[in-house]
């Protein structure tokens, strides 16, 4: 029988494992200085070294001879653990022997001496299916083991096996191959073997093994099989059922030309030489990865990327490359699930041309429409007259975003609407026989009759306020300054200024009084005072502070601090001019 090739080209020696040099490194370090642990765990993906590292470690640590870490895979120990004639080294599987009964005879046995090396070996391959009784079995070896034993447990889920065991042994994390090292090998194994084969169709069967060293001397092993001494990308594509380089750059062209007839055509081609939907669709996702790597790392012909792949990198942007992506790997999944596979593959072909994902569509129509949901709660007539709405529903849309668009509409949908509107609201609302009954207006005139003498004496009290107010000639002197400064460098300031209607300073604190519509031009010129603010202090060295108020809240301000001075004038005069006040 022929020995498959992952088999009969098995690394030997730790030189010969690919793309786990610092794993091999700290291995071969153990056995020169002979420090060898109790327990070792491998896990990492299939195909990545974990049983080849395994088997070589139990060869090194009997070896009578070691090279550099290396077994010398001459002497007695090393052709008896080879020829898998001595019953020191064990390689077992935990999948059929993952028993409490099985992890009971294993404790029975590992505790008598090895009969012809130095150290008994126990690989326990997919150790992550032995039970959970089991696990607790096998514990009480690792936790005090005889000397003489060393145990090996390799899997590919990591986390299902037990922090107990796992704080016990020495973890070694196998990282997927990359795909230089896989075509290396391939490359290496033809040299062997004294076959030929196109780069590219190297290339394409590193990508099938997908990290995996195992999974890519399979595919080798079945190509070879044609028993030519020149293997082409052409023979590979109809053995393995994938598509070539020039039907993804056929593919790509037709998307890059918004021809779906065409790009619907090269699938159905494809579909009828009898390849399957879900590896055309996984050869293409490969193939735009390819284009991300090229478009992000820049990867040239010295990588041994075709001239025409990297033309097509070039004409599309990496948003393209992405979006498709995105698009590929969602049909992707439901490709693997449907049976209607083929119809799928061209709907995603379909989709490649408007190369927006769904989703993305969908948060974009998601955000327009709560824009116009916010645009058609404003207040539009404030807006349309340079106004800053003051809606809080709109509080985080910009004010240049909402006023542009109404500036430069001339009886649009956006004018008609906002009048229409305008007449909704002024519309009289039509009363009815139980809208309000006689009980309810007669309470209503009560709270009326009691409400008019209080607004009263407040009108009366602000009106006595403002007439006792009297600017120095230092207050009119510094609002100037303040209004100077303010319109030479920012002419556009004259709008605010246009609706103040008085000023008070007191404390080094400007207050303007404005209107409901200064406050908001206040608002949205807040920075601008603030920099007239710094300049006036760096200029006169007064840290002057600027507010704005409505007219009504200044008043009452004064109001109150009116009614404070007069409660301090009355407990000075009881108490004497000397007694401290404490706010």
């Amino acid at each position: 029988m022929r020995q498959a090739l992952y088999r009969k080209y098995r690394p030997q020696t730790f030189d010969e494992v690919y793309g786990q040099a610092n794993i091999v490194k700290i291995l071969k370090n153990q056995i020169e200085h002979e420090k060898i642990s109790h327990a070792y765990l491998f896990s990492g993906t299939r195909g990545t070294g974990k049983t080849s590292c395994a088997k070589i470690f139990s060869r090194a640590v009997n070896c009578l001879n070691p090279q550099n870490g290396n077994p010398c895979n001459e002497c007695e120990n090393c052709r008896a653990v080879l020829d898998e004639s001595t019953m020191d080294v064990v390689e077992m599987d935990a999948a059929s022997n993952r028993r409490i009964d099985d992890i009971r005879q294993l404790r029975d046995l590992v505790i008598y001496p090895p009969t012809d090396l130095k150290y008994k070996v126990y690989i326990i391959d997919e150790a992550h299916m032995i039970t959970t009784e089991g696990f607790n079995a096998l514990l009480k070896i690792m936790e005090e083991p005889p000397k003489h034993l060393v145990f090996i447990l390799a899997t590919t889920e990591i986390d299902k096996i037990p922090d107990t065991i796992l704080s016990r042994t020495q973890r070694f994390e196998f990282k997927t191959i990359d795909n230089s090292s896989i075509e290396d090998r391939i490359e290496y194994i033809l040299e062997k073997e004294n076959l030929k084969m196109d780069y590219q169709a190297i290339n394409a069967i590193s990508n099938i093994g997908k990290g995996s060293m195992r999974d890519a001397l399979s595919v080798l092993d079945q190509v070879i099989s044609i028993d030519d001494n020149s293997i082409s990308m052409d023979q590979i594509n109809d053995i393995l059922g994938i598509i070539g380089e020039k039907v993804k750059n056929n593919i790509i062209r037709s998307m890059l030309d918004l021809d779906s007839k065409n790009i619907v055509s090269y699938v159905d081609i494809e579909i009828n030489k009898g390849k399957d939907s879900y590896n055309i669709i996984k050869e293409l996702i490969g193939y735009f990865e390819l284009l991300l790597d090229i478009k992000v790392s820049n990867k040239s012909s010295e990588d041994k990327v075709s001239k025409e792949t990297i033309e097509l990198a070039n004409k599309l942007s990496l948003d393209r490359i992405i979006n498709s992506l995105d698009i590929l790997m969602d049909y992707e999944k439901k490709i693997k699930k449907s049976d209607n596979r083929n119809l799928l593959l061209k709907m995603s072909m379909i989709r490649l041309i408007d190369s927006t994902p769904r989703d993305l569509l969908e948060k974009k129509v998601e955000a327009l429409q709560e824009r116009l949901s916010r645009v058609e709660s404003m207040d539009f007539e404030q807006v349309k007259n340079g106004q800053k709405p003051v809606n809080s529903k709109v509080e985080d849309l910009s004010f240049e975003e909402v006023i542009e668009p109404i500036e430069t509409s001339e009886n649009g949908f956006l004018d008609s609407y906002v009048e229409e509107t305008v007449e909704e609201i002024e519309k009289p609302v039509e009363e009815t026989e139980d809208s309000v009954t006689d009980d309810q207006i007669s309470k209503a005139n009560e709270l009326e009759d009691k409400v008019q003498p209080r607004e009263e004496t407040v009108e009366k009290e602000e009106a006595e306020v403002s007439k006792d107010i009297n600017l120095d000639e230092r207050a009119k002197n510094i609002e100037k300054q303040i209004r100077f400064y303010a319109l030479k460098k920012f002419p556009s300031s004259t709008n605010l200024f246009n609706e103040v209607e008085h000023f008070t300073l007191k404390n080094d604190i400007l207050t303007y009084w404005v209107t409901e519509k200064g406050m908001t031009f206040a608002n949205i010129m807040s920075n601008i005072f603030e920099q007239t603010r710094e300049q006036y202090r760096k200029q006169k060295n007064i840290d002057l502070e600027i507010k704005f108020l409505k007219k009504q809240e200044a008043v009452r301000e004064l109001v109150e601090d009116n009614e404070s001075q007069k409660r301090i004038e009355k407990i000075k005069n009881f108490f004497g001019e000397d007694v401290e006040i404490i706010d």
